[in-house]
């Protein structure tokens, strides 16, 4: 009966070891695909922020042409110089 019990109890054991090894083998492919997602999400922020910076760039400069003839139209309007 003794020899039973430890059976059933290491039936148990490995039972859960499975249930556990099945669940870290899952885990691990779902931190692997949320780590290729988040490679994926920081490349496309880095180029919407290198975009912005070249749209914040063509504006200032669009703001600097736009004054420099405003004052050849009006030469009381202040040019950005």
């Amino acid at each position: 009966m003794l020899a039973a019990k430890g059976r059933e109890t290491l039936e148990v054991l490995q039972e859960r070891l499975a249930t556990f090894l099945a669940q870290h083998e899952r885990l691990q492919g779902e931190r692997a695909a949320l780590a290729e997602r988040l490679s994926h999400t920081l490349r496309a922020y880095e180029e919407a922020l290198q975009q912005l910076r070249r749209y914040e760039q063509e504006r200032v400069e669009m703001r600097v042409r736009l004054e420099r003839i405003l004052g050849w139209i009006d030469p009381g309007v202040p040019s950005g110089e």
